[in-house]
């Protein structure tokens, strides 16, 4: 071909493809003029009824197919128009239908301001639909296209995912966006004139979060603090938010919450005109803010029941169920329920009470089966104790202490056995669909791994939409929807013939600000004690203690007065009720940090003689009765036989490439001491330092019977799933093993020691406990762990575990093992270095049950040991008091 016919062909092409986009422009021109018009009816005729909204839609629909792919953001508004009269109509599942098929189509190539709406609309109609999972799917997918979006829109949509943060107990994360969302706007607040009213409305929605966490407060100063913030963000939003439109509605529910501020600092009259003034604004927003008219009726209850007006109390909440009901939100007349029955509680009413709460309890249970296996489901949980715990006290208050102890035992480790169960599903199916779920864990494991590396709001929503998505395929590969993890009635009769078994006596937790109670189950009894203690008091005398209870340096110098303190409000009213001297306690969330081994049973000055009952019982934790329940007795052989020991650890950190990022990490002078003695029993390997690397790890656990981590661990409060201890990096793996990680591994050990430090802490959640590695390894399978409620010291660590093994090689149960562990560990010292600090760290949960050996080396090179370890340890105690491991 010729230069000339090239150029030719070039100057066709261009003057086509000119044409084209001339075309689509003339189109696109076209089309936004019949848009225009027509949303200037939609706005003006929108609230006209059913029938005048289908012609809208019908109308709209006829513009939208009048234009294919020729106008593609002219559709898109249009679409945006149509989905939002489809919301007034409340037809939410064509409206997912339609948004879906749009956005996987032809959608995806329209601008991002309606990409955006459009996935707002359809997490609505999801949510309305009970769909929360993928409602929460939308909401993120929008919120990761907030930096590209119009502020105004890309503002509206990290609200809305703080929204759904907020919703699924997320509290962090919900407020994260919201700062994020009022970053945005400020940036751009003198160039909008709309922006104002968005901000109002991220404030709203923050007002909203901190009203949540003031119902949750458990101190008065918390209470205090929390009511003060409120009043300012209440505040601060109705200084800018306009008063019509939705707006108007967003006005009504800060005024409601205002409300509510004003009663708490005993300023009623205010209180009482802010909520006279929301109905209207409600009213005024109509649709556009359906919530509103139920915020107010739930802010004028909680009015009147703060003045003392009960009956005109439980009118408003009764009100507000109604408002539900006819809004069909099932989750807003949950918490008009609970309110109800509250309310019917204080009045003593308590066949009122319980039926109100059985009813809230109702609908928990359907949102809880929903979150399935998500990251979300222990944190969503525990925003819903609250009808659970006033159902367990309406029965106690009337007499039911077996209905009490069942109902309380149901909010008790279920993501957990939720997890279990999905372990056990995974073992029994084809190598193929391993391979599969194999396959997606990696990516969901990598996905986690870019969460905590994202640098804004939107990178960590995307992340958590990812996750969200492979963990539903994973739920897809093993069929573990609601139906396959139904939990059944706990089996008390078993749960009795086991503790008989074991001559234990089984005491669990309920602290309440209203009604507190111990239940104490042995062979043949079940009794509720009251007990004298609030969450306050529990909190204030665990601070008193001292660090790590309360913010400061680390310091060995534990107080004993609040040790005896908490003995006397938490074990005295229940020791006549204690036949055994083996006991196993479930604790409540607000006392799964007491250390129960360093209570004293009297007043003492001297840490070596003081009267712990570590002395008297022999101890053990769990997470929930119905973990301990079986038929089956535990196996009472007593011939030893080898055992696979595989121990890990890591003592040196200056040469530390991986992930790790802690700074100066100190190094662990007596960690290959407590691994060398920990091997020293049964069939054991051990790998120290550069040979303890986290693939290897990852490859032997799983066939270990006996597991031990000894390294730097750091329990994550605010972010659980990572919580991490400390191995070596190599080409496979980063060298960090966090819990996120230990939930997709199968780790069928008997025993597994985590004796870093904190290694029982993590995230608080109701019903769960505390969510950390050692929550991790008891979900991957394993029967027990030993773990540490604080940071340690590793020579004290070293001599109590090496000891521990010894016990478990004589035979002992784990918590016998560990209770002489650490006796001995307090008749061998004085001084400071027998302060609590250094010996009661270590806990045992789960399984107590011995674990037979078959030891590797002659008893008498066992006590060698022992002494040259006793040895070692006094000398290094003499040099250095202060915890090593972290």
């Amino acid at each position: 071909m010729s230069i000339s016919s090239r150029t030719c062909l070039l100057v066709l092409l261009l003057v086509a493809a000119g044409g084209a986009v001339w075309g689509q422009a003339d189109a696109e021109a076209t089309c936004e003029r019949e848009r225009a018009e027509l949303f200037d009816e939609v706005r003006q005729r929108r609230s006209e009824g059913t029938e005048v909204r289908q012609d809208l839609i019908d109308r709209l629909r006829s513009l939208i197919e009048r234009y294919p792919g020729s106008a593609p953001i002219c559709v898109g508004r249009s679409r945006e128009h149509e989905a939002y009269l489809y919301v007034m109509d409340r037809r939410y599942e064509e409206l997912v239908s339609i948004t879906g098929r749009y956005l996987e189509g032809p959608g995806q190539h329209t601008s991002v301001r309606s990409r955006v709406l459009l996935l707002m609309q359809r997490g609505y109609a999801l949510d309305q639909l009970g769909r929360t999972l993928e409602s929460a799917w939308s909401f993120y997918t929008a919120a990761s296209m907030a930096d590209e979006a119009p502020v105004m829109y890309g503002g509206r949509a990290l609200i809305e995912a703080g929204r759904v943060a907020r919703v699924l107990g997320e509290f962090r994360e919900s407020e994260s966006y919201f700062r994020a969302a009022l970053d945005l706007i400020d940036d751009s607040l003198g160039v909008a004139p709309e922006l104002p009213d968005l901000k109002g409305h991220a404030l709203t929605s923050y007002s909203i979060l901190t009203d949540l966490q003031l119902r949750s407060a458990v101190t008065d100063a918390e209470r205090d603090s929390l009511v003060g913030l409120l009043a300012t963000r209440t505040s601060d939003a109705l200084d800018v938010l306009s008063k019509t439109g939705q707006s108007a509605g967003y006005r009504s529910v800060v005024l409601s919450l205002s409300a509510v501020a004003a009663a708490h600092q005993g300023d009623f009259d205010r209180a009482r005109a802010h909520v006279r003034q929301a109905p209207p604004l409600a009213r005024e927003a109509g649709l556009l803010a359906p919530e509103a008219p139920f915020e107010a009726l739930i802010a004028e209850g909680r009015i009147a029941e703060i003045a003392g007006d009960l009956e005109d109390a439980a009118e408003a909440y009764n009100r507000g169920r109604k408002e539900a009901l006819r809004n069909q939100s099932p989750r807003s007349e949950a918490l008009a329920l609970e309110h109800l029955g509250q309310l019917a509680e204080r009045r003593g009413r308590w066949a009122e009470a319980a039926d109100y709460f059985e009813q809230a309890v109702e609908r928990r249970e359907i949102e809880r089966d929903r979150l399935g296996l998500d990251d979300w489901s222990s944190s969503a949980f525990a925003t819903m104790q609250g009808p659970y715990r006033g159902l367990v006290r309406t029965q106690l208050a009337t007499g039911d202490v077996r209905g009490a102890f069942q109902t309380l035992d149901r909010t008790r480790a279920r993501y957990l056995r939720d997890l279990l169960h999905y372990q056990d599903v995974r073992e029994t199916l084809r190598p193929d669909t391993r391979n599969q779920i194999d396959s997606v864990v990696e990516k969901l494991s990598a996905t986690r791994l870019a969460y905590l590396q994202a640098s804004s709001a939107s990178d960590r929503a995307a992340r958590r939409l990812e996750t969200s998505a492979y963990q539903r395929q994973i739920e897809e590969l093993t069929a573990s929807g609601p139906e396959a993890r139904q939990i059944a009635d706990l089996d008390l009769g078993a749960l009795k013939r086991r503790l008989a078994t074991e001559e234990r006596t089984l005491i669990t937790y309920f602290v309440d600000d209203t009604r507190s109670t111990a239940f104490v189950l042995c062979r043949d009894t079940l009794v509720s004690v009251p007990l004298p203690v609030t969450r306050a008091m529990v909190r204030e005398r665990l601070e008193a203690i001292g660090w790590p209870w309360r913010p400061g340096h680390p310091d060995p110098a534990y107080a004993l007065p609040p040790l005896y303190e908490l003995y006397d409000l938490l074990i005295a009213p229940v020791r006549p009720w204690v036949p055994t001297q083996k006991v196993t306690i479930i604790p409540d969330i607000d006392v799964a940090t007491v250390p129960f081994a360093a209570l004293l049973t009297a007043p003492a000055d001297d840490y070596a003689t003081a009267p712990y009952l570590l002395h008297e019982w022999t101890l053990t934790t769990e997470l929930a009765a119905a973990l301990i329940a079986t038929d089956e007795p535990p196996d009472k052989t007593t011939e030893a036989h080898p055992l696979d020991v595989l121990a890990f650890g890591r003592s040196t950190f200056g040469d530390d490439r991986s992930t790790w990022n802690t700074g100066a990490t100190i190094d662990l002078p007596n960690v290959e001491r407590e691994v060398r003695r920990v091997v020293s029993h049964g069939d054991a390997e051990m790998f120290v330092d550069a040979e303890a690397t986290e693939y290897r790890f990852r490859q032997r656990a799983g066939d270990a019977d006996v597991v031990h981590l000894a390294s730097h661990a750091e329990a994550n409060a605010t972010l659980p799933l990572y919580s991490r201890i400390a191995l070596r990096e190599d080409d496979q793996d980063d060298g960090i093993v966090h819990l996120y990680e230990l939930l997709d591994l199968r780790i069928d050990a008997h025993l597994v020691v985590l004796s870093g430090c904190s290694t029982a802490g993590g995230g608080r959640r109701g019903g769960e406990g505390l969510i950390g590695l050692q929550y991790g390894m008891r979900a991957a399978g394993a029967e027990a762990t030993v773990a540490t409620l604080w940071p340690v010291a590793d020579g004290a660590t070293a001599e109590i575990m090496g000891a521990f093994y010894d016990g478990l090689a004589g035979g002992h149960g784990k918590d016998r093992a560990l209770q002489d562990a650490q006796r001995t560990y307090i008749a061998t010292h004085d001084g400071i270095e027998a302060s609590p600090f250094y010996w009661a760290a270590p806990v045992l949960s789960g399984a107590p049950t011995p674990i037979p050996f078959e030891s590797g080396v002659p008893w008498w090179g066992l006590g060698l040991g022992a002494a040259a370890v006793a040895l070692g340890a006094w000398l290094a105690w003499r040099l250095r008091f202060l915890p090593a491991h972290a």
